[in-house]
């Protein structure tokens, strides 16, 4: 059987759009407009962090994103832009010069699940960045 590889990139405003959906469905809302930057960070964890200015502020505050909340939030895009990801895929984020982008590795063959953990074959170890 053939096995998949696919990264897909996102903008920095796709990101920013991402985020913005999540917090809705979070009911924590906040305006696309009211984001002033956006940092992606990539040690020691990946994570994003959103500064926002908003009427209720008396400055602007940075909201700190965790590596499952971004992932959370790519994934919910992608739905939502109709990206197809593959359901049983292993999906792993990734930051490389400053861009963030998603790996999926999907092999019906492999054992992606092993004791509970997602784990990446060695054979595969060369064409999924770590």
């Amino acid at each position: 059987m053939p096995s998949e590889v696919r990264h897909v990139f996102f903008t920095a405003s796709e990101i920013k759009w991402a985020l913005v959906k999540y917090l809705s469905l979070k009911k924590t809302p906040i305006r696309f407009e009211d984001i002033l930057a956006i940092k992606i960070a990539e040690k020691p964890e990946i994570g994003v962090g959103l500064k926002v200015e908003n009427a209720s502020y008396d400055v602007p505050k940075w909201m700190k994103f965790s590596k499952a909340d971004v992932a959370g939030a790519l994934l919910v895009y992608c739905r939502d832009k109709k990206i197809p990801i593959p359901r049983k895929s292993l999906k792993i984020l990734n930051v490389d010069e400053g861009q963030l982008f998603m790996t999926m590795v999907y092999d019906e063959n492999l054992d992606l699940i092993k004791n509970g953990m997602k784990m990446v074959p060695n054979a595969l170890k060369k064409l999924v960045p770590a």
